[in-house]
């Protein structure tokens, strides 16, 4: 998985990249649990998962990598 920083609407995000575009991980994971869970705080769990920076997204070490493998799956 390549991972990127990305800009979009004036949020910062972590990203994927799948092919030619670009995957926001944090939001992709964030339909997953909602659709999997139907968690009406999905975003909010997914944030904390899937923080907005690339530092703390490696500061969460495995349950972030997992988070990110799942939103792509």
């Amino acid at each position: 998985m390549r991972l990127v920083t990305f800009v979009a609407g004036g949020r910062r995000a972590v990203g994927a990249v799948d092919g030619a575009r670009v995957v926001d991980l944090q939001l992709a994971y964030a339909l997953h649990l909602a659709d999997t869970t139907g968690d009406p705080y999905a975003l909010e769990a997914a944030s904390v998962r899937i923080p907005q920076s690339m530092t703390a997204f490696i500061g969460g070490l495995e349950p972030s990598w997992r988070s990110a493998e799942t939103a792509l799956a």
